[in-house]
């Protein structure tokens, strides 16, 4: 699901866009795992999921990437993540 870059790049949890339908037809179309590129982006799509009514992780499951550069939500499950050192990927790289 594509989110703008101006969306991506707020410190803050973004707002509905044309993401959230593209989500919410994926997963009525049985997509029920996700992966996503920030921890805001995780954040954002994990408390939309539960505003939807859906269940993490019963209903959907969902990982974010970079966990600690935004912090965990207290009102939300919490989301699995991966952290990585960009310097130590890029010179495996």
């Amino acid at each position: 699901v594509r989110v703008s870059l101006e969306e991506a790049l707020n410190p803050e949890e973004f707002p509905r866009g044309a993401w959230a339908g593209e989500a919410m037809g994926r997963v009525r179309a049985g997509v029920d795992a996700w992966i996503c590129a920030s921890s805001m982006t995780a954040r954002t799509l994990c408390r939309f999921f539960c505003e939807e009514g859906l269940r993490l992780p019963q209903d959907v499951a969902l990982a974010g990437y970079h966990g600690n550069s935004a912090p965990q939500a207290g009102d939300l499950p919490v989301i699995t993540t991966t952290e990585v050192v960009d310097e130590e990927l890029g010179a495996a790289a």
